[in-house]
């Protein structure tokens, strides 16, 4: 969880073992002698007391250099983390909080920052510190953990395995990958988190919590009727370690934005970057603005792809057939019931034939196919990239549009949450910031939900998004950064107005 940053690697609770790390520019030579121990001895015995579990010698030790050098930023964060090993999380903070002051651009101390703001319930304050931590350093995977424990705790099972999916792509554990497994059976995922125990097993074969948790899984699914696979070779998630997924967090519209941002660049020398990705912009800072996504008028992955999705659509067919928002008959060639119909004319190139294809749909077989697209792509988020759940977050909101329109659906979706008036989520707007090349048009540029709709199914080609080529595939490293520039829109309006 929280780590000391001195050079020798060590292994934190988390199991995820960090670079060597200088312990920065501030240690200067004093004069030495028998009486008189150098900084930087005083600072290696301070290291060596905390790490061996010595906390009063320690501390001891780092006041001995306060006492001297006030701002030592290395006294000032080791202090800092005596306090939080007492739980003493508040004063924890102020201490790191000085070192941070005097040495931003130190990942380790950003990162331990954002631990004790987590154990002090501040999820935002601590989400903005593993983010400055991944900024600073990439490739340390520390953050990455923290955020999927975040995530977790508030959660977000989907985002907390994608946390940690890019830590595992960092620095591979057998804690991580025990962790990633235990949200994917919190997600229901079974059989994939059966194979990430077993992956746990391969790195640490006598660890008996692994084996137990493998013994629960397989009885599980025995109780399912599940099939047990005998290696991790048999699974459908295949998960590639050398691959990071993009992630996103719902703890409000400013930190996803930044979220995003900050991910999007994460890969700079991967081959399919050929162009920016970038930041977007939910028009929160316009207090005027009266045309922002609002709480409750979308909806996560995980509503869409579980019963209460299901049950959603097959209650609007239902108030369909009891007279209410009946389907127009000029729509009755594009599909059996108002959502499909609406679906399949506003957006034929992503929802007629292809492998999304809602055409002549009954409002059962539209709900099975949309929870599957969810699934599906929910899932194998985790192992191919940052844009394999384009297709999902996109029909997640012309889902939304569709169901927060009371002139389209009625009320129906009030009772599941959803905030529903006479426009809809279709009429908010968005800033869609550096992705505007996913749509056509100029960066920053202003756009409605139904708008960036419209233009994504402009590029999309027999139900294959952003194909620009038309080849039936999104194989060239432009359609892949394409791609990814229009899920970070679409995933993040699916998150700023989550019910």
């Amino acid at each position: 969880m929280t780590e000391t940053g001195r050079e020798p690697r060590q292994l934190n609770s988390s199991g995820a073992t960090t670079k060597p790390r200088s312990l920065g520019d501030s240690v200067t030579a004093r004069p030495s002698g028998p009486a008189w121990p150098t900084i930087d001895e005083v600072v290696e015995s301070a290291i060596g007391h905390f790490e061996a579990g010595r906390l009063e010698q320690a501390q001891s030790a780092c006041e001995r250099l306060l006492r001297d050098l006030p701002e030592h930023d290395t006294a000032l964060h080791l202090s800092g983390l005596v306090e939080h090993h007492h739980h003493r999380h508040e004063q924890a903070a102020q201490l790191i909080e000085a070192a941070v002051r005097k040495n931003p651009r130190s990942a380790v101390y950003h990162n331990n920052l954002g631990e004790c703001y987590r154990h002090l319930h501040h999820g935002k304050r601590a989400l903005q510190e593993y983010l400055h931590a991944i900024r600073l350093d990439q490739r340390y995977a520390q953050p990455h953990v923290n955020l999927g424990m975040l995530c977790h705790s508030e959660h977000r099972l989907e985002y907390a395995a994608k946390a940690f999916v890019s830590a595992l792509a960092i620095e591979p554990s057998s804690a991580l990958y025990n962790n990633l497994a235990v949200v994917l059976c919190d997600m229901g995922e079974y059989r994939d988190a059966l194979v990430q125990f077993h992956q746990a097993l391969r790195l640490e074969p006598d660890n008996a919590v692994i084996e137990k948790n493998i013994a629960r899984v397989e009885r599980q699914l025995k109780r399912s009727n599940g099939s047990t696979p005998t290696s991790p070779d048999d699974s459908l998630m295949g998960y590639d370690a050398n691959e990071a997924s993009q992630i996103t967090i719902a703890i409000d519209e400013d930190t996803v934005v930044e979220f995003l941002g900050v991910m999007s660049n994460r890969n700079e020398s991967d081959a399919s970057s050929d162009v920016p990705r970038g930041d977007i912009y939910f028009e929160t800072d316009d207090k005027g603005a009266t045309d922002r996504i609002l709480p409750g008028q979308t909806a996560n992955l995980g509503f869409w792809r579980n019963e209460s999705g299901h049950q959603l659509i097959e209650e609007l067919d239902a108030a369909n057939l009891a007279g209410a928002n009946p389907i127009d008959p000029a729509d009755s060639a594009f599909g059996l019931n108002r959502l499909g119909s609406w679906l399949v004319r506003n957006f034929p190139n992503i929802y007629g034939p292809g492998p999304n294809d809602l055409t002549r749909m009954s409002a059962t077989g539209m709900a099975d196919r949309a929870q599957d697209i969810c699934r599906r792509r929910a899932w194998t988020s985790l192992n191919q990239g940052t844009a394999s759940s384009l297709d999902a977050h996109v029909l997640a909101v012309a889902l939304a549009v569709f169901v927060t329109n009371e002139n389209l659906a009625g009320q129906v979706a009030s009772a599941f949450g959803f905030l529903v008036d006479n426009d809809g989520l279709g009429a908010r707007v968005v800033n869609v910031g550096t992705n505007s090349t996913a749509f056509g048009i100029a960066a920053h540029s202003r756009l409605t939900v139904m708008d960036l709709l419209r233009a994504t199914n402009l590029y999309a080609n027999r139900g294959v998004l952003y194909d620009l080529d038309n080849n039936g595939r999104c194989d060239t490293p432009h359609e892949s950064a394409i791609r990814s520039m229009a899920e970070f829109v679409y995933a993040g309006i699916n998150t700023a107005g989550d019910i």
